[in-house]
């Protein structure tokens, strides 16, 4: 009964009660026929010395295991490179500046979704919060070499140091 409930409830109810029942009854029938060839003592001889030379198999393997230890190596590497393009700061104003000169001109909306999307990107986060716009629009503010003007953001021709 336990079987039953325990299938019933994993399955969430969707499981036939008469294939459940099948399958309990195929159970105890492999049960009980192991039970049976257990009163066998000439198998359960066989089946000792069969575990003997398996645990001699397995204990030779045992100790030539330990010495094989690449897999660790590799692993260290990939952390260390991970920690590396941590410390690397995403540039709001190289993401501006390459974006400017891939298009020339482009509208304000147009490039804050492609800065903002590419700052998702770098931080895996899935929506773009009005902290992320505050951000940008002061970092659109620092750069010196772009003009904003009605909603039209531009690279300035004459740049002067």
């Amino acid at each position: 009964m336990k079987f039953m409930n325990f299938i019933m409830s994993s399955s969430g109810g969707r499981a036939n009660r008469k294939e459940v029942e099948e399958v309990w009854d195929i159970i105890e029938t492999y049960k009980n026929n192991q039970k049976g060839n257990g009163a066998n003592p000439s198998i359960q001889k066989n089946s000792d010395t069969v575990k003997e030379t398996k645990d001699e198999e397995n204990a030779k393997r045992k100790l030539l295991e330990p010495d094989v230890d690449i897999p660790a190596k590799k692993k260290k590497l990939n952390v260390e490179t991970v920690e590396d393009t941590a410390f690397e700061k995403f540039s709001f104003q190289e993401k501006i500046l390459s974006t400017l000169n891939a298009k020339g001109s482009i509208s304000l909306k147009k490039l804050q979704k492609k800065v903002l999307n590419a700052y998702l990107k770098y931080t895996g986060e899935n929506t773009v919060t009005p902290k992320m716009i505050k951000k940008f629009n002061k970092k659109l503010k620092k750069v010196r070499i772009i003009e904003v003007t009605d909603e039209e953001v531009k690279l300035m021709e004459n740049i002067e140091s």
